[in-house]
């Protein structure tokens, strides 16, 4: 089973990877795989400040699509404007993400920056 693609949007709007910049602080994180999977939740997909899976953990909401096999973590506030995260899917330990036959996936880590803050409407502080 293969973690097929795996995104966040930059500020374009357009799917961007691994060590992607400018990415949305208000986009979700998407990873589709090749076949079904199971043990999807908010344990086992995460999102994290900074370059590593064990920087503080942002709440996020987490949902799985069966037809599309599209995994989206969902942050739970705005990111950080110019802020590292990490957002990773975990295969090792109790209740890892697995397909369906019961093997465990790879764990994998997508590492992304977000954009900067955005202008100030006049009137608003």
């Amino acid at each position: 089973m293969d973690l097929s693609h795996w995104s966040s949007s930059n500020h374009q709007g357009d799917n961007a990877g691994n060590n992607s910049t400018a990415v949305s602080r208000t986009s979700n994180i998407t990873a589709t795989f090749s076949e079904a999977v199971t043990g999807v939740s908010a344990s086992t997909v995460t999102l994290r400040l900074g370059a590593t899976a064990t920087g503080t953990q942002v709440a996020s909401a987490v949902s799985y699509n069966a037809t599309t096999r599209t995994v989206t973590l969902n942050p739970g506030v705005t990111l950080a404007a110019n802020t590292k995260y990490t957002a990773r899917i975990i295969g090792t330990g109790t209740g890892p993400v697995r397909d369906i036959a019961g093997n465990p996936v790879a764990t994998k880590l997508i590492t992304f920056t977000t954009g900067p803050e955005g202008p100030v409407s006049p009137g608003t502080s």
